[in-house]
């Protein structure tokens, strides 16, 4: 049977919204994140909002409470009430082992407009056997699933009714994941670097963990899959899926040969690999359950097994490859935000578009596939102890701690918790960034990165094949 319950307070609506039916949050849609934002952050902020409920009360109570707003966060009232600190359980997934890692999501996302994950794949992993690898690819009726494809760049040859992975001829059209870590504002992805997974670890080690608080504001990890076919000019020149790499600064190509290349080869998609002595993370690791055999093949290796008389001190002797770095080239490059002119955007239109073919102005198509808190990544957040934001850890609660030092509540000295630090190669208050040079912590901290976009965003497949930087 169906309800009728007030909406109160929360947000300042006031009416009545009607239910058929209920549903239990669970971990990954809107209503969680809203329900354990209004339990963790929401309360503490405004509690006239939540009328009845303290922070014990179950998540179930405060997804009620946030039905009842009719906001649209939650369309169907809880079916259980919960006891008092009761929680939705997550789904089961694959533990990690970094020592004191206790991630808890944080739901800032729930109070501000988010993106929407338009791709729904039917089938998100599929088993292949080599040489064919999963790759991004349409069912009978269009429906996008994963199916058996080449390893990017490389072009299937059935023709001898056995599977061939043959090198191309040409320029490849390769869909593959990149990442960027952005702050609250939200631009485009285009005129922007990118990077793959390992990219993206080797960057946030390296520019932003480091310091306290984190360098350019960066609170979030956005995940694209981006489907690009370079052109003929730049293959014919240079026999290569790639052009060459240039840094952008406010969306505008920081490099003195940006506008010659793409006058010269049409706006294509750069890449670099990165330098693995820096920070050790490699591309070459496909996740929790998808290749223990070949992982544990590499581990023994690295660690001086199967005729390996020690594990290499060289990162480039041990047969792996390091990150990726991207480069987007859109409309009017050669200047910054606010400085394209309409004649610039017309004259150069950049290579963003929707149906990739590969032409002077149509290199590539980046699409939104979701993201993931930093603060989610790094473990930090502790409702029990009133860690409820980032700036709560590293700042307030050592003017906290000073302030109890100064009442003779406690002995100092007091530290600011720190998610990296270069000296030490370790973090204060986490441990999660511990080991920069470490390749089994790297390749684990990726891991925990997969693992949280896998329980976020279950349509969707949690990598896809890379092509080679070459």
């Amino acid at each position: 049977a169906g309800h009728t319950a007030a909406k109160t307070g929360l947000l300042g609506v006031t009416g009545l919204v009607e239910s058929t039916e209920c549903r239990d949050a669970v971990v990954g849609d809107p209503c969680w994140e809203a329900a354990r934002w209004a339990k963790t952050q929401g309360i503490h902020a405004h509690p006239e909002w939540y009328p009845g409920l303290t922070p014990q009360s179950s998540l179930f109570k405060f997804q009620a409470t946030v039905h009842q707003a009719a906001n649209g966060q939650c369309p169907y009232a809880p079916c259980s009430e919960g006891n008092e600190d009761g929680e939705v359980a997550p789904r089961a997934s694959p533990p990690i082992d970094v020592a004191q890692l206790q991630p808890r999501p944080s739901a800032a996302s729930a109070v501000k407009a988010t993106k929407q994950v338009k791709a729904q794949y039917q089938v998100t992993d599929v088993q292949c056997t080599s040489p064919l690898v999963p790759v991004s690819g349409k069912g009978p009726t269009g429906e996008l699933t994963m199916t058996c494809g080449c390893p990017p760049p490389q072009v299937l040859d059935r023709s001898s009714g056995v599977p061939l992975c043959l090198e191309p001829t040409g320029p490849s059209q390769m869909t593959f994941y990149v990442y960027r870590a952005q702050g609250e504002d939200d631009y485009p992805p285009e005129n922007v670097n990118a990077a793959d997974l390992a990219g993206l670890m080797w960057y946030l080690h390296n520019e932003v963990v480091a310091s306290v608080p984190r360098k350019f504001g960066i609170t979030r990890i956005l995940r694209y899959k981006i489907t690009m076919q370079n052109t003929q000019e730049l293959y014919d020149a240079a026999g290569k899926q790639f052009g060459p790499f240039f840094a952008f600064d406010s969306a505008k190509c920081t490099a003195p040969q940006c506008e010659s290349t793409w006058e010269r080869y049409g706006f294509v998609v750069g890449c670099q690999n990165l330098d693995r002595s820096i920070a050790n993370y490699v591309r070459d690791y496909k996740g929790i359950g998808v290749q223990q055999a070949e992982t544990e093949i590499m581990f023994r290796k690295l660690r001086g097994i199967s005729g390996m008389p020690s594990m290499p001190t060289d990162p480039t002797m041990d047969g792996l490859h390091s990150g990726i770095w991207y480069s987007l080239p859109g409309a009017c490059p050669s200047e910054t935000f606010g400085a394209k002119s309409d004649e610039c955007m017309k004259s150069m239109s950049g290579g963003q578009c929707e149906v990739v073919d590969g032409t002077r102005q149509c290199t590539y198509n980046a699409e939104y596939a979701g993201e993931i808190r930093m603060d989610d990544l790094s473990g930090i957040l502790d409702e029990g102890r009133g860690i409820h934001t980032y700036e709560d850890w590293w700042k307030t609660s050592y003017e906290q701690c000073l302030n109890a030092v100064a009442r003779g509540e406690r002995a100092g000295p007091c530290v600011h918790n720190a998610e990296y630090n270069v000296q030490t190669d370790e973090g204060v208050g986490t441990s999660f960034w511990n080991g920069k040079h470490d390749i089994e912590q790297g390749l684990r901290r990726m891991d925990r990165l997969r693992q949280l976009f896998r329980e976020k965003y279950p349509h969707l497949p949690d990598s896809l094949a890379e092509p080679a930087c070459l």
